[in-house]
């Protein structure tokens, strides 16, 4: 029988309650005001698509390339899979160094500041699973706009992706689950896992938080910043969801869903209780079905159309 996410009996998921908001309305102020004034050095983790891009920007504006580490992926065979740490260090960084710089970017895994955690404000940013994959399949097109003859559908680029794909960048690269864990955990198990993970952070937000975040460390619209990546709503492929749509998208990725409930800090409490309902322990199939059929729907979107 299952246990329960219950918010008093689970001390992981207890401390959640403690995560910081960032919004302007809030009276308590954002940790990382006091946090700037005092110097502390930062962590952020960048789920793709949620303003890390700008974000990642405005550190190097602000504190000088030299002094943001910039975290890349270990490309080499298997390391998704078999390996807990895919990360690589910029190789002209001494250890000396990497504790006096910021760490930042896709693969900014915890364990780089292991033992070293409190002398870091840690940030790390949700959004829906629809306005993701919106996002996403956009910028993909005004990426691709100059080579690509034909457009490919939204639908087909959605099934060339992972389920839960922001969960999964989260646990594999920020998380250091190795890849063939992830695999085999169900959406519940998952679940759990970044939410222990999340625990950890000073801030684990909404994306809408972003500029209230920058602003708090001295660094937004004020002082000159620029956003990145963003493109004007007129320009987009795809300028929006049909609500039918964006319903699919929940159900198909739940634990971003939920997870992004919790990010919303509007009441978490419920969040984690209808995530109990309706998560499972049961291994999910649909995910091998979803890899078995991936190269075809990858054909669809990153060849044919340029052809």
């Amino acid at each position: 029988q299952r246990g329960a996410f219950n918010m008093t009996s689970d001390p992981s998921l207890n401390k959640m309650t403690s995560l910081e908001k960032c919004a302007p309305s809030s009276s308590k102020k954002p940790r990382s005001v006091a946090i700037g004034q005092t110097q502390q050095l930062f962590f952020f983790f960048h789920v793709p698509k949620t303003g890390g891009s700008t974000i990642i920007n405005a550190f190097q504006q602000k504190f000088g390339g030299e002094n943001v580490i910039y975290t890349k992926k270990n490309k080499r065979f298997l390391v998704d899979v078999a390996r807990a740490r895919k990360f690589l260090l910029p190789p002209n960084v001494r250890q000396g160094e990497l504790y006096n710089s910021h760490i930042v970017g896709r693969f900014a895994s915890l364990s780089v500041i292991e033992g070293r955690e409190s002398q870091y404000h840690k940030a790390c940013f949700w959004r829906h699973p629809a306005d993701w994959f919106h996002s996403y399949y956009n910028w993909r097109n005004r990426t691709d706009e100059d080579r690509q003859r034909r457009p490919y559908r939204f639908s087909d680029f959605v099934k060339s992706l992972s389920h839960n794909p922001m969960s999964q960048d989260f646990l594999l690269y920020c998380g250091d689950v190795p890849g063939w864990t992830y695999f085999f955990m169900s959406d519940r198990r998952k679940f759990e896992r970044v939410l222990s993970i999340a625990n950890k952070f000073d801030l684990f937000a909404d994306i809408s938080r972003v500029d209230n975040y920058l602003d708090a460390m001295g660094c937004g619209k004020a002082e000159g910043l620029e956003y990145r990546k963003r493109i004007p709503k007129k320009e987009k492929a795809l300028r929006s969801l049909d609500p039918e749509t964006r319903r699919r998208l929940e159900m198909a990725n739940p634990v971003d869903y939920y997870i992004h409930r919790v990010a919303l800090d509007q009441d978490r409490a419920q969040a984690i209780s209808e995530a109990d309902r309706a998560l499972t322990d049961r291994f999910p199939f649909r995910d091998v079905v979803r890899l078995i059929v991936r190269p075809y729907y990858r054909l669809k979107v990153k060849l044919i159309p340029f052809f």
